[in-house]
C-alpha cells in the first residue's frame, strides 16, 4: 500500500520520542542535505525537485525546524515551487528573518505552523502536560 503524505506525517506523529523528522522528509521522497551556507541562510526548497537544504553551521533544533519548514512548504506549495524560475530560500531565525522565493509570506506562515505541528503534536503535548504539568525537565 502506498501511503500519502499526509499519511506518512501522521504515522510519525505516533512514535514515541522526537519525531524523526529527516527520516519523514525521506519516507516524502524528499532529499535532505545539510551544508554550510553564506549569509546566515537557513534553508534553501529546490524548486525543481523535491530536495531541501540547511544550513550545517545552525543549532540542531534550528535544524530540526527548518526540514520540517521544508517539508511543510513542499506540502502545501509544490505546484507553486514547480511553476517558480527561482528556489525558495532565506532566513527562518534572528532579529530579521527573511525569504526569497515564490512563496507568499501568508502560505510561509500556513509552513512554519505546519511544521511547528509536525515536530510537536498537539496530542502529544496535550497528554504530556497532563501527566507531568508544566515541568519541563520532566517533559
Amino acid at each position: 500500500m502506498i501511503m500519502s503524505n499526509m499519511e506518512i506525517v501522521a504515522e510519525y506523529q505516533n512514535v514515541s520520542g522526537p519525531v524523526d523528522i529527516v527520516g519523514q522528509a525521506y519516507a516524502m521522497g524528499i532529499e535532505y542535505s545539510e551544508h554550510s551556507m553564506r549569509d546566515n541562510v537557513s534553508i534553501r526548497v529546490d524548486r525543481e525537485r523535491a530536495k531541501i537544504h540547511v544550513n550545517a553551521r545552525m543549532s540542531k533544533a534550528q535544524r530540526r525546524f527548518s526540514a520540517a519548514y521544508g517539508i511543510a512548504t513542499y506540502l502545501l506549495c509544490s505546484d507553486i515551487l514547480r511553476n517558480s524560475q527561482e528556489d525558495h530560500r532565506g532566513t527562518l531565525f534572528g532579529d530579521t528573518p527573511q525569504m526569497i522565493g515564490p512563496i507568499s509570506e501568508q502560505n510561509q506562515n500556513h509552513a512554519k505552523r505546519m511544521a511547528i505541528q509536525m515536530l510537536v503534536p498537539a496530542d502529544r503535548l496535550r497528554k504530556s502536560l497532563s501527566e507531568y504539568g508544566h515541568d519541563v525537565e520532566k517533559l
